[in-house]
């Protein structure tokens, strides 16, 4: 599957990932482009898996988080090279997408059906859920 990503340009090779325009955010241009993966690994069977599903990504937004994390993740890269920086980012935290898999207890969604994540804060939308967006990568 292909995934937008923040690239490190002095990790990786322009040549090996699709790259797009810059965008400037305050001043620093960020290098984004496209990348191969492969689908996360998720056995519905197994029971780590049993409440969760597995979320396809169709469309994102950037909010003002998001942009400190762009942000935040740009300049690390483009300090000298050290085994800190990664050759990639991910950022996105609000999303729509269809369930491709669920864990054998989830019984309220299904296979292909459309979702956005539950940001309630600051109470969590459900007990046991952490509040608000649990995920800055997704």
């Amino acid at each position: 599957m292909k995934v937008l990503a923040l690239i490190n340009t002095n990790l990786v090779s322009e040549e090996d990932v699709t790259m797009l325009p810059d965008v400037s955010i305050a001043g620093t241009p960020i290098h984004c482009g496209l990348i191969e993966l492969e689908r996360p690994s998720f056995n519905e069977d197994a029971s780590e898996n049993e409440h969760f599903v597995l979320v396809k990504v169709d469309a994102f937004s950037c909010n003002y988080r998001d942009k400190a994390i762009i942000l935040k993740a740009t300049l690390k890269m483009q300090e000298d090279v050290n085994f800190q920086a990664p050759p990639f980012d991910y950022f996105g935290s609000d999303f729509v997408g269809r369930i491709v898999a669920k864990g054998y207890s989830v019984d309220e969604f299904e296979i292909g059906q459309r979702v956005i994540p539950n940001c309630a804060y600051p109470d969590p939308p459900f007990p046991g859920v952490a509040p608000g967006a649990v995920t800055n990568e997704a």
